[in-house]
């Protein structure tokens, strides 16, 4: 009988040590978080908005404009998923006339006016290069937000005006970070508590010009 108990009582003990080695490695999993493709490469799955301006070509995302006037307003391009704390990388660039203004937009959501609320990672800027925004935080449509660690002159010199640019996006808590070719450009933090913790994933052109951007290797990490 004694033997018995023992036998029963070392079972439940393997039982329980088994249980916690479970939980141990799904707490690890979800504080690690795993590596998640947004971008299929071969369409736009996951994604909503207009696709008569946002397109999927030779395996990479892309907006395009048609004229200043097409489209009418800045088009988005969003995740149908909301994130809140996360690692974002990708690659991006612009082709087209002088005025080529992007955007990646995180923890989004729409206003009455359908623009979209929330921090911005601005790609691009206006007249050629005398407007240069690259790496910027940006909340155009709400608090008209701008936050750089770099000035306009440190920006030409890091951007890739002809070829890819790295965009890295750093969100946790109310601390945000960009980071632009590998080069930190924004170290912030948010001090609004009414300031939303959570939303959509974006993209953006604008209406000003005929250009477009190509987006590949759309990768969130979450925190």
């Amino acid at each position: 009988m004694l033997r018995l108990a023992s036998s029963l009582c070392f079972s439940v003990l393997l039982v329980m040590i088994s249980s916690w080695n479970c939980v141990a490695q799904e707490l690890t999993a979800s504080q690690n978080g795993a590596e998640i493709s947004l971008f299929n490469g071969k369409s736009l799955e996951g994604w909503k908005g207009d696709h008569q301006w946002w397109k999927v070509e030779d395996g990479m995302l892309v907006g395009a404009t048609t004229s200043k006037r097409n489209p009418e307003d800045p088009s988005w391009l969003i995740t149908d998923k909301a994130y809140e704390n996360f690692e974002l990388t990708l690659w991006c660039k612009l082709e087209g006339d002088g005025n080529r203004n992007s955007g990646v937009y995180y923890r989004g959501k729409w206003n009455a006016e359908k623009q979209v609320l929330g921090y911005e990672f601005d790609l691009g800027g206006w007249a050629g290069e005398k407007e240069l925004w690259w790496g910027e935080l940006h909340d155009p449509y709400g608090r008209q937000l701008s936050v750089s660690d770099l000035d306009k002159a440190a920006i030409k010199q890091l951007y890739n005006k002809k070829g890819w640019n790295h965009v890295r996006i750093r969100v946790h808590g109310n601390h945000i970070q960009h980071w632009l070719n590998g080069i930190k450009t924004v170290d912030w933090y948010e001090e609004d508590p009414s300031i939303q913790k959570s939303g959509f994933i974006g993209f953006q052109i604008h209406p000003e010009s005929k250009y477009k951007v190509y987006l590949r290797n759309i990768v969130l990490s979450p925190l």
